[in-house]
């Protein structure tokens, strides 16, 4: 029992990107992500990255009055303004 469920594991973070040495999953650019999805990506509070949202700091799609949607791509893109921010 043990081997198949390290076996399941080792599919399931295979499947959501992860790899051996890094338990966080890869940010992909087509992929669409919800805030919490967003916030346990970053290592952030969902909180936060509605703030971000709010202000205007990351782009996001409203699509109701309660969902919004970031796409993989615009995660990346405040990822590399963060980054060169911090450089200067």
């Amino acid at each position: 029992m043990d081997g198949l469920f390290c076996i399941l594991v080792a599919m399931n973070m295979y499947s959501l990107g992860m790899t051996r040495y890094s338990m966080k999953p890869e940010i992909q650019p087509g992929a669409v992500y919800s805030i919490k999805e967003a916030a346990d990506l970053l290592g952030m509070s969902p909180a936060t990255v509605s703030l971000k949202v709010k202000r205007g700091e990351l782009r996001a799609a409203r699509l109701g009055h309660r969902t919004v949607r970031i796409a993989g791509s615009d995660i990346l893109d405040w990822l590399h303004r963060a980054e060169a921010r911090r450089q200067e």
